[in-house]
């Protein structure tokens, strides 16, 4: 639910009351009453900030952009020395897929935020989720310079600094959180994953005194299970870590309302709508050269190709970008997800303009691209849309990272994602998902052409370096560069669960991992074998 920010202003009884209404219905979640209520209080009180700020952050909420943008405005112009109405415009411009608009709104809020210290580390997340780890490293410190004993801020700060890669110094931030405040299980998380831990040194005996002694909650039991998991793996105590990951899982799946069916069924329908020749009929799209899309199952690979690729003085990595399906939705017009769109739906998107989808999405991603030859858009997610993507944007590269079925499917259950991949919490789950992954995967490599769409294998990558990141480079139309083998020394920011991995050179003890967990990673191998997935 949306929060009340604004200016002090004079009391108004009738206001008051309304807001106080509202605060109620915010408290109880009614969506519907919090909306009416909101509603009324703009019509009856439109120079009150508070009411379009509010109505703005509702209209986000359910995907209304176009009301929400006209909110967000209406908002800074009742009082533009306003920062907190600037950055609920930024957040606003970012949702609706305007991402230069959201980072000069940001930037004006830095000027106008003053010494308010919760609104400039609000603000230093911003700089985050914009992926730029500079400002929001900036902002943090000057939060902290102004509160230096609130916890939250150093975890900000630390988050933000692991993201940029420094990760000593990483580590050294996230310590400093526990020195705050003891039992931080978020920053265990972090420690857990930031290196490697060996049996000398690790934060074992720590952790499992405060999932057995301080009786958690079940968020912070999660997160505790998964750190155990971490560093029991790292030390080889395989039995213990998995039983500790399951139950971080297990708790995780439970909380989800989450059905596989929509994934599956949108794989069946994506197959229907593209099938081979599909594209002698539909109308082509806009003829950018610039985009290069890394997609696959996450930990498949895709953050260590990005990063071989983003070393080339051709290539810019912007990141897991979401501009291409947010465009897909609004040029199908529809409030729906895709998944939920049907055949029917997904027929009509193709019979518009992709030349139009295409288009608005690279002007989407300025002025973060732009600057290069290429930019690698690198959301896993995207491997779904390979076809759309052919279809707006017929010249753009897309390569695919295959990695063994079973080591891919369990590093999907081993991470805690931040957002998405419900299907990862449960292996009966994974393998339903995989399996139509695969089938969808199999059909984009007969219908779309070859000097478009690239597989890779990770496995490959890691044994010979060299040979598969030459073939790469090519198929993506550019020259050898030396600088693609020491991708370890790109400075660009890594926020996915690769970070760590991807700060030092190839190595290969990822492959073939599962195997310490054979016998735990039945009800997978069982499912994946019976479709006739090769699990050897």
């Amino acid at each position: 639910m949306p929060t009340v920010t604004g200016k002090q202003v004079a009391p108004d009884a009738a206001r008051d009351e309304l807001m106080a209404a509202i605060e109620a219905a915010m408290a109880r979640e009614d969506r519907d009453a919090t909306l009416g209520l909101v509603i009324e209080l703009t019509q009856r009180h439109p120079e009150f900030q508070d009411g379009h700020l509010l109505f703005s952050q509702i209209m986000v909420e359910l995907g209304r952009n176009t009301l929400a943008l006209d909110s967000a405005r209406k908002a800074v112009a009742l009082d533009k020395s306003n920062a907190r109405a600037m950055m609920n415009l930024s957040r606003v411009y970012f949702f609706a897929g305007f991402l230069e608009q959201a980072i000069q709104a940001a930037v004006s809020a830095t000027n106008l935020i003053g010494e308010d210290a919760e609104g400039i580390t609000a603000l230093g997340g911003l700089f985050y989720r914009y992926n730029d780890f500079e400002q929001s490293i900036a902002m943090h410190e000057r939060a902290i310079a102004l509160d230096p004993g609130n916890t939250t801020f150093w975890y900000n700060l630390a988050i933000s600094v692991q993201a940029a890669g420094d990760l000593d110094k990483a580590e050294k931030l996230f310590l400093k959180v526990i020195e705050l405040d003891p039992d931080n299980a978020k920053a265990y998380t972090n420690l857990s994953r930031i290196r490697k831990q060996t049996p000398d040194r690790n934060h074992i005996a720590q952790i499992e005194r405060l999932l057995t002694q301080g009786k958690p909650d079940r968020e912070t039991a999660m997160h505790l299970s998964y750190a155990l998991a971490k560093e029991y793996e790292d030390i080889e105590d395989f039995p213990m870590s998995f039983a500790f990951l399951k139950a971080g899982a297990d708790i995780k799946r439970q909380d989800l309302g989450y059905s596989i069916e929509s994934e599956l069924r949108f794989v069946d329908d994506l197959i229907a709508c593209f099938p081979p020749g599909c594209f002698d009929d539909y109308r082509f799209g806009h003829l950018s050269q610039e985009p290069i899309f890394i997609v696959g199952m996450p930990r498949s690979g895709t953050t260590l190709t990005e990063q071989i690729l983003a070393s080339h003085s051709d290539v810019f990595a912007a990141g897991e970008l979401r501009d291409f399906g947010m465009n897909l939705i609004l040029q199908s017009g529809s409030k729906k997800p895709l998944e939920d769109l049907g055949q029917d739906g997904l027929k009509r998107l193709l019979g518009t303009s992709g030349a139009q989808v295409g288009e608005r999405y690279i002007e989407k991603t300025r002025p973060r691209t732009g600057h290069t030859r290429h930019f690698i858009d690198k959301l896993p997610r995207n491997s779904h849309l390979c076809g759309l993507i052919h279809w707006a944007l017929p010249q753009a590269k897309m390569v695919l990272l295959d990695r063994h079925p079973v080591d891919v499917c369990f590093s999907n259950y081993k991470v805690l994602f931040k957002n998405g991949y419900e299907y990862s919490y449960s292996l009966e789950e994974i393998a339903d998902y995989y399996i139509a992954y695969r089938r969808l995967m199999d059909h984009w490599k007969t219908v779309i052409p070859a000097e478009s769409f690239y597989e890779i294998s990770y496995e490959k990558l890691v044994a010979n370096q060299e040979e598969e990141s030459r073939k790469l480079v090519e198929f993506c139309g550019l020259e050898w560069q030396d600088a693609c083998l020491q991708f370890y020394k790109n400075k660009e920011g890594v926020t996915t669960a690769s970070l760590a991995q991807v700060r030092q050179p190839i190595y290969k003890s990822a492959v073939a991992r599962w195997r310490n967990y054979r016998e735990e990673l039945q009800p997978l191998i069982a499912r994946l074998e019976a479709a006739g997935i090769d699990c050897s």
